[in-house]
């Protein structure tokens, strides 16, 4: 499969909720809210969290785009774009939108999305969908607000930490003549995974304090402390080198 991406404004809006909405031929419009979670719809949850309480899950109504389709076969991912905050991201072949929609299938310019109890919904290419999407807590512990800007939520972030830990190891490296650290490996739903960061990162600066192996600590301890505070991490990832900022709530 080629690359095919397309941005149209003025496309048809299609509702899901979750996806039993609009019929394909007319656009439909049954509406999506933002109510409470139901038992039944975390029973059906195509990721659920181990232990969560109902209490912990929140649902919310975004709309989103099909920017366009990568890749064949397992490696096919689709990039969508929220278009209240334009932030894009990558989904790959069998990862979930929230808690609850599974991208089950991805063909040239358009993706299906499934939620296990209507049948798949077609989305193609330029096509805004309107989808109540559910989330855990963690979900949410931190978010990426754009221009390397992100909010973390201290609290959310101290129970992530105890359950997952902070998800990696560093070791020190010199880049462009700075000492620093590279990551290792970085486990799925730690708070190094929440914060953004990747295996192969490169971390400079923590604070405005040359980072060492012991930073990864100070990281954590800062991220889960709720002071109103702003902590910067000068990072590089390939050929490309940023600050980025987290504001700590």
């Amino acid at each position: 499969m080629k690359t095919h991406t397309q941005v149209l404004l003025g496309v048809a809006l299609c509702t899901l909720s979750t996806l039993s909405a609009c019929s394909q031929a007319d656009g439909g419009s049954a509406a999506v809210s933002a109510t409470a979670v139901t038992t039944s719809e975390i029973k059906a949850l195509k990721s659920p969290e181990p232990g969560a309480a109902p209490a912990q899950y929140q649902a919310k109504v975004v709309t989103l785009r099909l920017l366009g389709t990568q890749g064949e076969g397992a490696e096919a991912s689709a990039t969508l774009a929220d278009t209240t905050t334009w932030y894009t991201r990558t989904y790959r072949l069998g990862e979930t939108l929230g808690r609850n929609l599974k991208l089950a299938a991805v063909r040239e310019s358009e993706l299906e999305l499934s939620d296990g109890n209507a049948p798949p919904r077609i989305v193609r290419a330029g096509q805004d969908v309107q989808l109540r999407l559910i989330e855990h807590e963690f979900d949410t512990a931190a978010v990426e607000r754009g221009e390397h800007q992100w909010t973390v939520n201290a609290a959310a972030m101290a129970r992530l930490l105890s359950r997952y830990g902070i998800g990696a190891t560093a070791t020190p490296i010199e880049f462009a003549g700075r000492a620093g650290i590279k990551l290792g490996a970085v486990q799925p739903g730690s708070l190094l995974a929440r914060l953004g960061m990747q295996k192969g990162d490169l971390l400079l600066e923590l604070g405005g304090k040359p980072a060492t192996p012991a930073s990864l600590e100070s990281l954590a301890a800062e991220a889960t402390q709720a002071k109103s505070q702003v902590l910067t991490v000068q990072m590089a990832r390939g050929a490309s080198l940023w600050e980025r900022a987290y504001v700590i709530e």
